[in-house]
Formats: C-alpha cells, structure tokens, sequence
C-alpha cells in the first residue's frame, strides 16, 4: 500500500488538542479500518480485559491481603492496575504468540505488513495507542469519549491510530464466534471469582497455634478488610481502642471484649459477653462474631471454605443460642433478650420501651 502524508488522509483541523498531541509523527499508511467490526473487537477486549483483571484480584485478595470490600475509589484503581496489566503482558502475547485470548477467539490476526508476528517494540507501541486515542488513558469520562469515537470511527469503515503500521484481519464473522467470548468472559468469572474470594476469608495467620498478637493481627485485618472505616482496633488485653489509643465507649452500645483465653501463649478460645440496649434494628453485633469466627476458628489449617459457610449460616441465628463443632472447635451461643420484637434475622427495639436488652454469650474453644 502506498505510503500517504498525513495531510492527505486526516485534516489537522479536525482532530481535537488530544488527537493531534498522539497522532503527531504518526505516519499515515492506510485511511481505511482492515477490520471495521467494533463489537467483535470490543467482546475481544472485554474477555482479554476479563482475564487482566482475574490475574490482578487473585493478587490483591489473596497476596497483597487487599479489602473484600471495595469502595469506588479502589475499584476505579483496581481498573487502572488492570490497565498496567494489559500494557505489559499483551504486547508479549502479541509479540510472542500473536494473539491473545480475546482475539483469538474473536478469531482476530495481528501481523506486520509482512506476515510476521509483531517486533516487542511495535507491539507495545501498539498497545499503548490503544490505551491513550481508544481508552483514554482509563480517565473518568475522557475513556467514554474517546471509546465512543473510536466505536463510531470503526463501524464507518475508518482507520485508526493503531491500525497504521500492522495488518489486522479477522478469520471469520460467524455468529458462533460472539458466542463464544460471551460464554468464556461469564464462564471464567464465575468459575474463579468464587474461589479467590474464599481464598480471601482465611486470616492472615493460620496454625495449629495462634499467639495472642497473631489473634489481634487478625482481627485487626479482617476488619480493615471488610471495609470498616470505624478506626477501632483491637488491643492485645481484648479491648477496643479508637485513633487516639482511648477505650471505645458508647451508651447504647460498646464493642465487646474478646476475652482470650490463652494457654502456654497461646489463643486456644476466645469468649464475647455482648449486650445492647440501643432501640431501633440491630444485629446482635454479628460483625463481632464474624471477627471471632475468621480470626480464630478459619485459623485452624483444617478449617476448609465450607466449614466457612456453615459457621457463617451459625452465627446468623442472633435470635437462638446453639452449639456444634467444626474441625476440632467448639462453638456456643445463649441469647436472652426482652423489648426487641423479632424483624427477620434481625431485633428491633421500640423507642418508648425503656428496660429492653439483648445479652448474648458467645464463645469458641479448641475442643477436648
């Protein structure tokens, strides 16, 4: 194909500030797009997109002991680390294989003009011209724009920026194909998503014996983890601190004490003496049993995900004390309460009922 100047295929005047500050030195080859089909390679990039950000929420859940609980803001990074991921590894799947999962299955072909698979070089350049003119550099509301324009460019049969110095093919339009990356995109998220959550819940220290520090590293983590922004913390004498190292004290309701009870340094059992006289719904301070529960008894190496799951079926009865035991741990519950009326698993609390309580003895020990 013979070599165009710029001038003679894109106007200067038409491209914005951002256009003509990517596209400067860009040299010219082709006016049209070799494979205008935008949704399929959209679908391309969402599967490519879902298996970048599987690879970064294993890391951040499992290994850097990121929050469960995302807010916004870390979502938004979250993206913008999915983002770094694509700029590294698919350039090497490119350069190295041709391909990557998205477009293959799309049955996308990357190529130089010459038939051959794309230099490193080029295949980052590549991937980075995607990620600034097609994504926007990921930034809020710039990313849409630009996305849409590049859709809308495409879909008219235009060239785009990073389509200039490759040959870009498609194998073939069958239907079979847009099956396919829809089905593998949802196939791969709820098959791993799962695990790596479960993976997750475990605490930070696990063994067949946990300190008195190891048991309030614990606690102190999963509540950061769950997304808590309270600012307590858990003292090694089982009392709650706020920031500034004071007890935690509250009239209708102070955080119990995790009564540890230790044996040669060692946590072998931890016991809860909750109370709340507080009107309105509360929940029996479940967060509190959770803490107990993740911190000590998903401690024991035994302790598998569904053990997880039953205890946390368990401790949701605020309203029943039970007792069972799970992969050598014994846990207990008696609940009393007057003036609370049952509000699904929940108790609710008249303003006007001045005597109500609800007392609950919770506790968890290695059995004999």
């Amino acid at each position: 194909m013979e070599k165009q100047n710029i001038n003679s295929t894109v106007k200067q005047e038409n491209l914005n500030w951002f256009q003509q500050l990517l596209h400067r030195n860009v040299d010219w080859k082709r006016t049209t797009s070799p494979v205008p089909y935008p949704g399929r390679r959209f679908l391309a990039r969402v599967l490519d997109w879902t298996v970048y950000y599987l690879i970064w929420t294993y890391i951040s859940m499992v290994h850097l002991r990121g929050q469960i609980i995302r807010s916004l803001l870390l979502l938004y990074l979250d993206s913008m680390v999915v983002m770094a991921l694509m700029l590294i590894l698919e350039p090497l799947m490119i350069s190295f294989i041709g391909t990557t999962p998205g477009k293959a299955v799309i049955g996308l072909v990357l190529r130089t003009d010459n038939g051959k698979k794309l230099p490193l070089k080029d295949s980052y350049k590549r991937t980075f011209q995607v990620f600034a003119e097609g994504m926007g550099f990921n930034i809020i509301i710039l990313n849409f724009i630009n996305m849409a324009r590049s859709r809308r460019n495409s879909a008219e049969g235009k060239a785009l920026l990073w389509e200039q110095e490759n040959s870009y093919a498609i194998k073939s339009t069958a239907v079979w194909r847009w099956a396919a990356a829809i089905t593998a995109s949802l196939f791969l998220l709820s098959s791993a998503l799962p695990p790596i959550y479960d993976l997750a819940q475990f605490p930070l220290h696990r063994g067949e014996k946990i300190s008195v520090e190891e048991y309030v590293e614990n606690v102190n983590e999963m509540l950061y983890r769950s997304g808590s922004d309270s600012g307590y913390r858990l003292d090694t004498d089982g009392s709650w601190r706020d920031e500034d190292g004071d007890p935690v004290t509250s009239e209708g309701y102070t955080p119990p004490q995790h009564e540890m009870i230790v044996q040669n340094g060692n946590v072998v059992g931890v016991r809860l003496k909750i109370r709340i006289s507080a009107p309105g719904r509360i929940n029996g301070a479940l967060d509190q049993k959770a803490l107990v529960s993740a911190a000590f008894v998903a401690a024991r190496p035994a302790v598998e995900m569904s053990d997880l799951s039953e205890l946390s079926l368990l401790i949701a009865k605020i309203q029943e004390d039970y007792e069972a035991v799970i992969e050598g741990v014994k846990i207990m519950n008696t609940v009393s309460y007057s003036g609370y009326t049952v509000d699904g698993q929940y108790l609710y609390g008249e303003e006007d009922i001045e005597d109500r309580y609800y007392e609950s003895n919770f506790e968890v020990i290695l059995a004999e």
